[in-house]
């Protein structure tokens, strides 16, 4: 649990009068003893202070500091230039796209046939039709 001092750390601690010797009790005496009540619990609350928390000495954390300044600034840096060159294609591509649709646009988007093959066609339906002569005496020239 956080403190505006550092961390704090709760531990309970099982203690039992059970012998004199320094060795461990084994699971079956453990569990005998809990059994029998001879057990104390007791609660310690441990308190790491910040200062206590740094494995790092001072000197070396602004090295450490200014090293990943340094890394920050590089990755920073080739970002900013990746996105102005990103901006600089898009830019060019944009100009394109509208000199291509400029282009397009004062060609005009014309439908049908052009005016020649419209007449080529009325001249050829003329001739192969059955009143070929009336046309052409409508054209001739006195």
């Amino acid at each position: 649990m956080p403190t505006s001092f550092g961390m704090d750390a709760w531990f309970t601690l099982s203690v039992s009068c059970v012998t004199t010797s320094t060795d461990k009790l084994s699971k079956e005496e453990w569990t005998a003893v809990t059994a029998q009540k001879n057990v104390e619990d007791i609660r310690l609350k441990i308190v790491l202070k910040a200062s206590e928390m740094s494995p790092i000495p001072e000197k070396n954390s602004n090295r450490m500091d200014d090293s990943r300044t340094r890394d920050l600034q590089a990755k920073y840096d080739e970002l900013l230039n990746y996105t102005l060159d990103v901006e600089r294609k898009k830019k060019t591509a944009d100009t394109q796209l509208e000199h291509l649709t400029s282009s397009m646009s004062s060609k005009g988007m014309k439908t049908g046939y052009p005016l020649y093959v419209l007449l080529l066609f009325m001249v050829i339906s003329a001739a192969t039709s059955r009143n070929f002569d009336k046309i052409l005496g409508l054209f001739e020239v006195q």
